[in-house]
């Protein structure tokens, strides 16, 4: 039962950092806010 428990934090916990490391739609608008203003779309 507490192997179980520890497995779940562990599975959430990855679940987290890879949704952080990921690109989302606020990271994509911000990008291209930013290139736009600083010039750099092409």
């Amino acid at each position: 039962m507490i192997r179980a428990i520890i497995t779940t934090g562990e599975d959430d916990a990855a679940r987290l950092v890879a949704a952080m490391l990921s690109d989302t739609p606020v990271i994509d608008g911000l990008k291209s806010l930013t290139d736009g203003i600083g010039g750099r779309e092409k």
